[in-house]
C-alpha cells in the first residue's frame, strides 16, 4: 500500500506520512502475519521443501504422480489446486468393508514411473481388475491445513455432534492410536506431519523413517 503524498502540505505532515507507510497487504500462500522469527523460517523451510523437485537418485518413484508436491498444487499460487487427475480405488467386501487395495498398490494409484521403470514396459501403476469404486480426481488447494493442524482436540471434541445451520452435525473420528483425526480420507490421520509422510510416500514414492518401504506395486 503507498501513500499517497497531496502537494502543498506541510514538510512536517509528509515526513510524518512517508514513515507511517502502511504494511504490504497480506496474499494468498504468504505466510500469516505476526509471526516470529522462528516461525517465519519454519514457513520459509517448509515452502522451499513443497517445491523441492525430485529425482530418481534421491528418491522418486518408481512409481509416481508429480515430482513435488507443487506440480500438483500450483494455482493460482503454490499451495493451490492443480489440473492433474489422481486415480484413487477400493474395492468393497461384503457385508460392510472397504478393501484400500494397499497390497496392489492402493488406494492411490500412479499415473507416470521412472525411466528405469519404463525401460521394463511399466509406464504407471494399473487399477486391479477387481476394484469396485474408481475415482479420479483434481489435487485439492492446501491453504489453511496449518491452522487446522493447531485447533486443540479439546474444542474439535466440543463441537462434535452440534447441528448447524443447515441441520448437519457429525461426531469425531479417531486413528488408530486414539488421536483426533483431522486430515485424510474420513479424517483417518491425526496430525499434518502424519498426512504430508504419507502424501510423499503415496504421490511421490518418497519414503521416511515412518514410511521406509517402497509401496507394493
Amino acid at each position: 500500500m503507498k501513500t499517497t503524498l497531496i502537494p502543498g502540505v506541510m514538510t512536517a505532515s509528509l515526513l510524518f506520512l512517508w514513515g507511517c507507510a502502511g504494511e504490504k497487504q497480506t496474499q494468498l500462500g504468504d505466510p500469516l502475519p505476526g509471526l516470529t522469527t522462528n516461525q517465519l523460517a519454519q514457513f520459509q523451510t517448509g515452502k522451499q521443501a513443497f517445491q523441492r523437485v525430485f529425482t530418481p537418485q534421491d528418491g522418486l518413484g518408481p512409481l509416481f504422480n508429480a515430482n513435488s508436491c507443487a506440480q500438483c498444487h500450483e494455482d493460482p499460487v503454490v499451495g493451490g489446486v492443480g489440473d492433474e487427475i489422481e486415480i484413487h480405488a477400493t474395492k468393497f467386501s461384503p457385508p460392510d468393508m472397504c478393501d484400500s487395495l494397499l497390497r496392489e498398490g492402493g488406494p492411490v494409484f500412479e499415473t507416470q514411473a521412472t525411466p528405469l521403470l519404463q525401460a521394463h514396459g511399466i509406464t504407471n501403476d494399473p487399477v486391479p481388475p477387481d476394484a469396485t469404486d474408481i475415482g479420479r480426481r483434481t489435487p485439492p488447494m492446501l491453504f489453511g491445513f496449518g491452522l487446522v493442524d493447531g485447533i486443540p482436540e479439546a474444542t474439535i471434541l466440543a463441537n462434535q455432534h452440534t447441528n448447524n445451520a443447515h441441520g448437519i452435525h457429525g461426531h469425531v473420528n479417531r486413528t488408530i492410536d486414539g488421536r483426533v483425526g483431522r486430515f485424510g480420507h474420513k479424517a483417518d490421520t491425526a496430525a499434518l506431519f502424519d498426512f504430508n509422510v504419507g502424501a510423499y510416500h503415496g504421490e511421490m514414492g518418497i519414503t521416511s523413517a515412518l514410511e521406509p518401504v517402497k509401496k507394493n506395486h
